[in-house]
């Protein structure tokens, strides 16, 4: 996949893995854009964005969320390094935008969130892209019940997440293509909620599922 960047658009797309994976990120991409666009244009005045790795909303919406206050939670390591090239790209780090470093298989969402300036009170909109999989269950539970039982009415979470189904298939066959990606990064996917038991999972946590698509269904 990383070979591919190098590429004609023409040639790389021969590749099914290829067209496959940058297909369905970009809807996800498109998707969550849309519904941090809609959550700041209806009262979201906090925007918290977990495990936010290399996210760049904070900076490509910088101006529809120059009156949000926006928290990137992920990894101290990680974020030194996001400081350094968002400094080096824009000259400095935006106002609105605080890092809160955080391990989310030890530390509790709301304590970490609470100490960088985050207010409960206020409606927030939550998103978690690209990280559940490789966090530990007790690790997911814990956030979603922090997000459920701490944020003010009207606040929403949009995240992505693996089956448990697809789960065991990791670890009953390492050796398939498909597989060897996912694990290829050197972090193995270990969570997966049960397949049609979403809805059940969520309330448990304290959430209403108000919309759930497939990855690979025909809305997407």
């Amino acid at each position: 996949l990383v070979a591919s960047l190098a590429q004609d658009y023409r040639e790389a797309s021969r590749d099914l893995t290829v067209v496959t994976m940058s297909m369905t990120m970009i809807v996800r991409t498109r998707f969550i854009d849309a519904q941090l666009e809609n959550a700041a244009r209806n009262g979201a005045t906090q925007v918290v964005i977990l495990g936010a790795g290399f996210d760049s909303r904070a900076y490509r919406f910088h101006e529809l969320l120059r009156n949000v206050a926006v928290f990137e939670v992920d990894s101290s390591a990680t974020q030194e390094l996001k400081m350094q090239r968002v400094e080096a790209v824009l000259g400095s780090i935006p106002g609105n935008v605080t890092y809160v470093p955080m391990n989310f298989n030890i530390e509790k969402l709301d304590n970490v969130l609470g100490k960088a300036g985050w207010h409960p009170a206020r409606k927030t909109f939550f998103t978690w892209e690209g990280v559940s999989m490789y966090v530990t269950e007790d690790g997911v539970r814990g956030t979603l019940r922090s997000i459920a039982t701490q944020s003010a009415p009207g606040s929403t979470l949009v995240m992505d997440y693996a089956s448990r189904n697809l789960i065991e298939l990791i670890k009953q066959s390492p050796d398939l293509p498909a597989v060897k990606q996912l694990t290829s990064w050197g972090e193995p996917w270990i969570f997966g909620i049960p397949e049609g038991q979403e809805r059940d999972f969520f309330a448990e946590m304290g959430l209403e599922l108000a919309q759930r698509i497939p990855m690979y269904g025909a809305e997407t």
